[in-house]
């Protein structure tokens, strides 16, 4: 390349403010061997020049050097130009890249738009196909429901025409299953209230309990009153089952009569107007009971429920009449009670609802239940029951003073009575003492 070139070179193109490397400007500096000096104000160009020519003989190499001067100056404008084009290239290429990354943001921006619509879709498909199933569910949950329902109308249906053949012909035992069925079935149906045919099944159910009801105090009246009768033990035995079955009241009911049914003897015997009922013979009132709840064990309470604890329910009933009956007579009779006859009452009753505390649980009363006492046997001897006094923890016992609070308004005969004694034993010893004085005097 000549300096013809560089030139040409040099003329064509724009202007172009160059900022060059620092490693293109020590080489340019280093092939002017520096420019510290030219800048410098006290440069001096023909000092400079003889120093570089100092003879005549070195001015013959004055072209070849200026020949090299050119041609160094022209390779540094070849690679500036070279520097400034690359310059240019990669600007372009920068803005090149910069436009295709936008456009391609651009293109994501529309993908990511288009996936939300479509998630929109698919949400929207999938709440359709929810609202479809859970109508599928519910369409479900309410054909078993009707199909429920039509199970059971159809167990009442047939069962009331059942429970009313079983009770006509006094199948008890039979007749249990089935009534507890049906009683199950009308908890089960009793949202559908708003139905005539249901509530007429329903009335017919309630019909046919009232109905056992009545039917079973009367066997029971039958059987245990006196007289021929086709009832058995074993039938009453079964029909207790149905009772339980049966509302709360009608068990209330039996057992009341039952109850009052035992003690109708011993009210007659014991009434106001016979002398038995006198506080002297307190102690037959008490042999009555535990000759009369042997006799019951032995007979009727095989054929009842031992849950009913009917012996304890009639001794409790007892103690309630025997309280009243004993304190109305000793309020009538209030002038023939004395200290010793009421002593004598007191014990005898004590022991007596000892032998209850010990015979019975108190569950009548509320007492707690204590496995180790429920099936001992009545006593007739009252002196065992003294002897284990001491070891029978009557603390909170449901039955003791349960009769004798009856007697607790008489307790001022026996203190007047220990007040008099007392009184009594004072005067002998004043007595023996003045005498002893008046001796030895």
């Amino acid at each position: 390349m000549d300096s013809n070139d560089v030139l040409e070179d040099k003329d064509s193109g724009p202007e172009v403010q160059l900022n060059l490397p620092g490693s293109v400007i020590s080489r340019i500096e280093e092939l002017m061997g520096g420019t510290e000096q030219f800048d410098s104000e006290e440069f001096d160009a023909v000092a400079y020049i003889n120093r570089v020519f100092p003879t005549e003989q070195s001015l013959s190499g004055v072209e070849s050097a200026a020949a090299k001067c050119e041609f160094r100056l022209a390779s540094v404008q070849h690679d500036i130009r070279r520097l400034v084009r690359a310059q240019h290239d990669q600007r372009v290429a920068g803005h090149q890249a910069l436009l295709d990354a936008q456009r391609c943001i651009a293109e994501l921006a529309l993908q990511v738009a288009d996936i939300n619509k479509k998630a929109e879709r698919s949400e929207s498909m999938v709440r359709e196909i929810t609202a479809e199933i859970k109508q599928l569910d519910c369409a479900k949950w309410n054909l078993t429901a009707a199909i429920t329902a039509l199970n059971h109308l159809h167990m009442l249906a047939g069962g009331a025409a059942s429970l009313r053949t079983l009770a006509q012909k006094r199948q008890y035992k039979e007749l249990v299953l089935p009534l507890q069925a049906i009683m199950e079935v009308l908890e089960q149906l009793e949202m559908y209230r708003d139905i005539k045919e249901l509530n007429a099944l329903r009335d017919e159910v309630h019909a046919i309990r009232a109905q056992l009801a009545q039917q079973i105090l009367a066997d029971f009246k039958e059987a245990l009153t006196g007289g021929k009768t086709t009832i058995s033990p074993r039938t009453l035995s079964e029909a207790c089952a149905v009772v339980d079955a049966l509302e709360p009241h009608v068990k209330q009911e039996l057992i009341k009569w039952l109850i009052n049914m035992q003690l109708q003897e011993y009210e007659h015997l014991f009434s106001g107007e016979q002398e038995e009922a006198w506080v002297s013979h307190v102690e037959r009132r008490y042999a009555w009971l535990k000759k009369h709840l042997l006799r019951f064990e032995e007979s009727l309470a095989p054929a009842l429920p031992h849950a009913w604890r009917l012996s304890e329910r009639i001794a409790h009933r007892f103690c309630k009449i025997t309280r009243k009956a004993l304190s109305e007579i000793m309020q009538a009779r209030r002038n023939e009670v004395d200290v010793k006859l009421l002593l004598y009452a007191i014990q005898k009753t004590y022991n007596f609802e000892l032998l209850l505390h010990k015979r019975f649980v108190g569950t009548e009363l509320g007492a707690e239940v204590d496995p180790a006492t429920v099936n001992l046997d009545f006593d007739d001897d009252d002196k065992e029951v003294q002897t284990e006094d001491k070891t029978v923890n009557t603390k909170g016992s449901p039955w003791i003073g349960l009769i004798g609070a009856c007697f607790e308004p008489h307790l001022s005969l026996y203190i007047t009575s220990l007040d008099t004694n007392l009184r009594a034993l004072m005067d002998r010893f004043i007595q023996r003492r003045v005498k002893n004085i008046l001796t030895k005097t």
